[in-house]
């Protein structure tokens, strides 16, 4: 049996007032009409990833709008290759407050950073179209969400790097100890250094797979600019850390209050090459950009089931949407080679003609999705 989702079960969640799929691990193909609720359903799977899910929704905004309880339910089990793993998620929706909460054989877990214990996933949408041309945060944002699902405890050094640079700006917008600043400084120093550090693992990485890879997508190139990138780069990691230290204690006069620190993986631009054309991704035509994408994408699925703890799942979300047909017959044939579980989404069945004997096939209606047979030969 193969790892992978094996059954999933929503209740209030977005267009479905209760809804369950048993996919057993195979892949899924949804199709049906614009607004029918393919993609919610996507996104019900990125809700088991730390974080908020491929769309970065509000909690409020994903309850059925007749919704009984002021919350929704999302109910997972996954076969990693040894037995089946229980999860469940919950958005609590109230005026004053929304929090999401989950738990894992039926036991509360402290925060949803926990999940990543137990998945590993990865997602295109139609939205990181436009990652090249996008500001430098939402390219951090992409190479984290892989990061997360790579390398465990990723997501709790980046929390808890966030935290420190936010208790850095409050503690030196008033009057404050020195020593009490110096102290926050360190942790920021040392955690900024180790994120930086994953992330230029995780680039070396996918650089290698891409580069390894016999694909017929474009070889993308990811690089990471940044002072903290530089340091590690050049120096050991003690004198790296006090360089680090000295600037973020030498700037201080000259930032303003609401300021963040000068230096650190906040700071980092992530850039894009298209390898056989040397050129940068944001050069290159709208169709250029969505293979190179898929081209990092598909690398990073083998990279889930080499390195990581989870159970490896790949959420294509209208990724076959302006493919011409060769392109889509190698992007089926890869999903096929690469051998991880994929959901895939379209308007059209026709668009997935030649991936019919590799998957199961739902045509989603409103609060619904029906099961189609296709055999060989039909569509």
């Amino acid at each position: 049996m193969r790892p992978g989702v094996y059954s999933l079960t929503l209740q209030n969640f977005r267009s479905y007032e209760s809804f369950s799929i048993e996919p057993m691990g195979e892949n899924v193909i949804f199709f049906g009409e614009n607004g029918a609720g393919k993609t919610n359903l996507l996104e019900a799977l990125s809700l088991f990833a730390p974080g908020r899910g491929l769309r970065r929704a509000r909690l409020a905004d994903m309850l059925h709008h007749k919704g009984h309880a002021p919350k929704w339910q999302l109910d997972i089990s996954l076969f990693n290759g040894h037995g089946l793993i229980n999860l469940s998620t919950t958005g609590h929706i109230s005026p004053q407050k929304e929090r999401r909460t989950c738990e894992s054989f039926g036991k509360s877990e402290k925060t949803l950073n926990a999940l990543a214990k137990y998945t590993a996933l990865g997602w295109i949408t139609p939205q990181m179209d436009r990652l090249f041309f996008e500001g430098a945060s939402v390219r951090r944002r992409f190479i984290d969400q892989l990061g997360t699902a790579l390398f465990t405890g990723y997501a709790d050094m980046l929390s808890q790097y966030d935290n420190l640079v936010e208790e850095w700006s409050k503690v030196r917008s008033g009057p404050f100890e020195p020593q009490w600043l110096k102290a926050i400084e360190v942790q920021v120093a040392t955690l900024g250094l180790n994120l930086t550090e994953k992330r230029l693992q995780l680039s070396y990485l996918l650089n290698d797979k891409i580069g390894q890879r016999a694909s017929n997508f474009p070889k993308a190139q990811i690089l990471l600019q940044g002072e903290s990138e530089q340091l590690i780069s050049t120096y050991p990691q003690a004198q790296a850390e006090e360089m680090y230290l000295k600037t973020l204690a030498g700037t201080l006069a000259a930032l303003d209050e609401t300021s963040t620190p000068p230096i650190g993986p906040h700071k980092t631009n992530v850039l894009f090459h298209h390898v056989d054309k040397n050129i940068p991704a944001n050069l290159c035509s709208t169709g250029e950009q969505k293979s190179l994408l898929l081209a990092i994408v598909l690398a990073f699925a083998e990279l889930m089931k080499e390195y990581g703890t989870g159970v490896p799942v790949l959420l294509l979300d209208e990724a076959v949407a302006h493919l011409d047909t060769t392109r889509r017959t190698h992007l089926f044939e890869e999903i096929k080679d690469i051998n991880v579980q994929t959901w895939l989404t379209g308007t059209e069945m026709l668009s997935f003609k030649e991936a019919q004997t590799m998957a199961r096939f739902f045509h989603v209606l409103p609060g619904k999705a029906e099961e189609v047979e296709v055999k060989r030969g039909f569509l």
